[in-house]
């Protein structure tokens, strides 16, 4: 290639790369050996059209199943892929989406979620026989709530106690954050504790199908409120479908991915259509982000029983999220200052693969 050639390619790329777009991306839950399709959007940002062609993953695991297509300036296209993996674990998928030759590159997405075999994943009806109940909640919170005769242990103790190991273990939270309970589950069985479950939805699904309680505060409602904070840490390891009610926030800006109303009355289509889950994905968690608490019990008595997906309620609302995500940009912005930045020497994180498989081929 004559090198003035050369320059003019490179000059070319130049604003498509200084444009390209980072998002993270989470399935949530999938199951082992079924595929997940799923889409990951792509804006043209700059002033002239250009064709998204292909796309690079990390894993033979996740596949592009889109056709090339031209994207207008502005306009924003949605591409379908799918996710398969037969081993089980958390995974982490990074994909480029690029032009016609290996670059220019206008989007990449890191795509995470927890694989995990089905029948894992137990109901109030199929709890097994002899299952032993461990909540592993903090003790706080297990004094308020809990099942009759569980154990209330953190999931680092249960690999102590010797005399489980011969037991079904049906391990319970709140039910917000599956992921993070079947990672757990997976720890334990590679620990020789071969009959690990997980309740599905956790202690909130268990309560609204009328599972018997004890504690002092023994109502749905008391475990299916969620801080900013669980929100936020939750949010890479579950498929949360935001329902953000607007009658009381005059002026503020949506929230990511959330379908908006102004009454409390529009709620019924809203979480029917919410609640139906994607192929190859668990039932996804549904956040209600309410004005205040009355609207959130008032709610949960009319749709919290009857609703197939579990429905959660975010304590203080929407000046709640929006305070914590502001201490968390400036905490991080007060460490850059102090902190200096140093050239990792070391492998990179992660070579290829996703995590769950010994693939590394970059297709």
């Amino acid at each position: 290639m004559h090198p003035s050639t050369f320059i003019r390619f490179a000059l070319g790329l130049l604003p498509a790369l200084a444009s390209a777009r980072a998002m993270d991306v989470s399935l949530g839950v999938v199951y082992q050996d079924e595929e997940t399709v799923f889409e990951l959007p792509c804006t043209n940002t700059e002033k002239q059209t250009y064709w998204v062609a292909a796309a690079d993953s990390s894993c033979d695991c996740l596949k592009a199943r889109f056709t090339p297509a031209p994207l207008d300036p502005g306009k924003t296209v949605r591409l379908r892929f799918a996710y398969r993996s037969a081993a089980t674990g958390r995974f982490s998928v990074r994909v480029q989406l690029h032009g016609p030759e290996a670059a220019p590159v206008y989007a990449v997405h890191t795509v995470t979620g927890f694989v995990a075999p089905r029948d894992w994943l137990v109901s109030n009806s199929d709890l097994p026989k002899n299952a032993v109940i461990v909540d592993i909640r903090p003790s706080v919170r297990f004094a308020q709530a809990h099942i009759p005769r569980s154990l209330n242990l953190p999931a680092f103790a249960i690999r102590s106690r010797s005399d489980l190991r011969t037991h079904p273990l049906m391990l319970v939270d709140e039910g917000f954050a599956p992921g993070l309970l079947l990672e757990e589950a997976a720890g334990l069985r590679r620990a020789g504790f071969s009959r690990a479950l997980v309740l599905e939805g956790g202690l909130a699904s268990w309560m609204r199908q009328g599972g018997a309680m004890e504690g002092s505060e023994s109502a749905p409602f008391t475990v299916t409120r969620l801080s900013a904070s669980d929100y936020v840490r939750s949010s890479r390891g579950t498929e949360w479908r935001v329902v953000e009610i607007r009658g009381r926030v005059p002026g503020a800006a949506p929230l990511e991915a959330a379908a908006e109303i102004e009454r409390t009355d529009d709620l019924a289509n809203v979480l029917s259509a919410l609640s139906e889950p994607a192929p190859g994905r668990q039932t996804p968690r549904i956040l209600v982000v309410a004005p205040d608490e009355a609207a959130c019990a008032r709610i949960e008595a009319l749709f919290g029983a009857r609703n197939p997906s579990p429905v959660f309620y975010l304590t203080g609302g929407r000046p709640a999220l929006d305070a914590y995500r502001g201490e968390q940009a400036a905490l991080v912005g007060h460490t850059h200052q102090f902190v200096q930045n140093r050239p990792n020497r070391g492998r990179p994180a992660n070579t290829g693969g996703c995590g769950t498989c010994s693939r590394s081929e970059v297709h």
